[in-house]
């Protein structure tokens, strides 16, 4: 898809901040439904604000299609997994409350992410939770990607999502992806789905009245909170982000801000002015030296 380059932005006669910049490859440019979720990842980000990751700059340069994203410091859950295993359930509550309040903010301003998992939520040094990639995203009222059968993670996507059935894609269907994730990060293992229809391009869930069964060391609450959110029939999940967040804070043993202490990123100063920043950008890859990192297809994770 392209390629992530740590490096440093404007220095605008202050300390230089330190970025992200993400080139898209040339060849991946021609797609334009490819570049479309490159661009989409930054506009929808900053339409979210607090509690996704912010992208300073977007655009064409000579070089290609660029996005500057605001440099991050931790892990991904996926990466935490894949040390942990079995991630605690205390940090796993932590961050699904953090994130239920981003996807509250995001659902309110007409934004669908429709890629919820390990990989797109990020836990910072400073014990902040931060949701990535709007790339897959929907705001209400513009023109919706993808349009293809399916886009997302089998075993994380809702059935509505699995059967490619965009129009009711919506904040729903998000939770039951964040539910899914949660489950993932507290057993090591992704919700079933019908693997021969996925061969078909469907991977429906399999659908269970209780998807938290066999979960350990779960409290009652968020085991309920699990099971409501991946609830075959729409009808019968969570109305809103809000709701499973109160659902899940009402709990007296969950003390979300005494399980780890939240620091604020610091505010960066967005550029404005278009291309402004990627020449200078550019030309300090070299100074970092921070190598470059392939990206993954947008089409199937990271």
């Amino acid at each position: 898809m392209g390629a992530v380059y740590a490096a440093e932005g404007p220095s605008e006669g202050r300390a230089r901040q330190q970025v992200a910049l993400k080139l898209l490859y040339p060849a991946v440019a021609k797609d334009p439904e490819l570049l479309e979720f490159f661009l989409n990842e930054g506009k929808l980000s900053n339409v979210v604000g607090k509690g996704a990751v912010r992208a300073l700059e977007y655009g064409e340069a000579p070089q290609g299609h660029y996005l500057v994203m605001e440099m991050l410091r931790g892990k991904s859950m996926a990466d935490v997994q894949k040390t942990e295993k079995k991630v605690a359930p205390r940090k796993v509550v932590k961050v699904l409350d953090d994130t239920l309040r981003t996807l509250a903010r995001a659902h309110r301003k007409g934004v669908v992410h429709r890629d919820i998992k390990p990989d797109n939520i990020f836990l910072t040094r400073a014990g902040e939770t931060v949701l990535l990639d709007f790339g897959a995203g929907a705001q209400r009222g513009k023109p919706s990607l993808p349009r293809g059968d399916f886009y997302g993670s089998p075993g994380l996507a809702s059935p509505e999502q699995a059967a490619g059935d965009w129009g009711r894609v919506d904040a729903k269907s998000d939770l039951w992806s964040l539910a899914g994730t949660t489950k993932m990060l507290l057993t090591n293992e992704a919700a079933p789905f019908d693997v021969e229809a996925a061969k078909r391009g469907h991977p429906y869930p399999v659908c269970s009245a209780r998807p938290s069964e066999g979960i350990e060391n779960i409290s009652p609450r968020l085991a309920g909170v699990i099971d409501r959110a991946m609830v075959c029939d729409r009808n019968k999940r969570f109305s809103s982000a809000s709701e499973m967040h109160k659902a899940l804070t009402k709990a007296p043993e969950h003390k979300p801000h005494a399980i780890m202490a939240t620091a604020t990123r610091p505010a960066l100063k967005a550029t404005t002015t278009q291309h402004s920043a990627v020449p200078e950008v550019l030309s300090a890859i070299a100074v970092i030296g921070g190598g470059t990192l392939l990206l993954s297809a947008l089409f199937g994770g990271k």
